[in-house]
């Protein structure tokens, strides 16, 4: 019961705490509908010009744009992690752990040469913090 007592949502701590900005993310996480009109909109605070397409409709914080996002979305394609390589959107832990998915996938040579050389570049491994461990794992499944 004490737990219970303690225990809040997301939205119930949003609104204990009187978090109100950035008022667009707050709007979204609470689930508060876009405003009908312009003078409504004027009144919310949100940044901009109103958008008559959004009026009435439940607010939500877009997707973020990540290498799990992606490869979910759009599956274990070569062009799918090729371009994740290219937009330096996938971090260092990423490619250790999915080498085996990058090798399956059948990348190209060029990205499969940058891989190599992240992995060997003694500055990125340090820089990368990963325990000796999960390099190992790493090599486990390639075996």
């Amino acid at each position: 019961e004490e737990l219970e007592r303690l225990t809040f949502t997301l939205k119930q701590l949003i609104r204990k705490l009187h978090i109100f900005d950035p008022v667009e993310h707050v709007m979204c996480l609470v689930g508060k509908r876009y405003p009908e009109d312009p003078e409504a909109f004027r009144r919310s605070g949100l940044p901009g010009i109103w958008d008559q397409d959004k009026a009435g409709k439940r607010m939500k914080l877009p997707t973020p744009e990540t290498w799990e996002t992606q490869v979910s979305l759009r599956g274990n394609k070569a062009s799918i992690w090729e371009e994740l390589i290219d937009h330096r959107k996938l971090p260092f832990m990423a490619m250790l752990r999915n080498l085996r998915n990058l090798i399956i996938a059948a990348i190209s040579q060029k990205h499969h040469q940058w891989v190599i050389n992240k992995l060997t570049d003694e500055r990125a491994v340090v820089n990368s913090r990963q325990f000796p461990f999960r390099f190992f794992s790493a090599y486990e499944v390639l075996k």
